[in-house]
């Protein structure tokens, strides 16, 4: 899954360094999506411990987030 992650992230990468406008890759609403997606890792993470999710549920949903954090890691750069 890392791998795959860090593929994912590699062609995010390529496809900012590509876009000529900085400002216009940015929108005000990023920092409402990545409080989402924390908000979203949280809860999932805390289902999981309380048994409301099988094993191969978190881990296909927590996958989904990885890929959304891939903005997010942008969004800090």
């Amino acid at each position: 899954m890392r791998a795959e992650y860090d593929a994912v992230r590699a062609e995010h990468a390529a496809v900012i360094a590509a876009s000529t406008d900085r400002q216009q890759r940015r929108s005000s609403f990023d920092g409402i999506r990545l409080a989402a997606v924390e908000a979203q890792r949280r809860l999932l993470i805390e289902w999981r411990r309380q048994g409301r999710i099988e094993d191969d549920v978190y881990h296909r949903l927590e996958e989904e987030l990885d890929r959304a954090e891939v903005i997010r890691d942008w969004a800090r750069a």
